[in-house]
């Protein structure tokens, strides 16, 4: 295991309190030609890059999705999915 997703896993822990359930990795890419041309039949570039993404999940019991950032010192932010999407300007 990467020290990357043990750190996520860790940081997970240690901030909600329970392990996570799925551990879910996706490598990064950068798209060298062909920006949102690929779903038009255009041609496209992509390639994959040395980082990635790795997010920690498990289930609740609630409607509330907290989510923390491993890469902002576990900042915590959080929202229930049963309320209405409001906008901040």
């Amino acid at each position: 295991m990467s020290d990357l997703i043990q750190n996520v896993k860790a940081s997970f822990e240690q901030v909600l309190g329970y392990a996570p359930s799925h551990i879910i990795q996706a490598p990064g890419r950068v798209n060298l030609i062909g920006e949102h041309t690929d779903y038009n039949d255009g041609f496209v570039l992509p390639c994959a890059i040395n980082y990635q993404t790795v997010v920690a999940a498990a289930k609740r019991d609630d409607n509330l999705v907290r989510v923390v950032s491993f890469d902002y010192g576990n900042a915590v932010d959080e929202f229930d999915i049963s309320q209405d999407i409001t906008f901040q300007a």
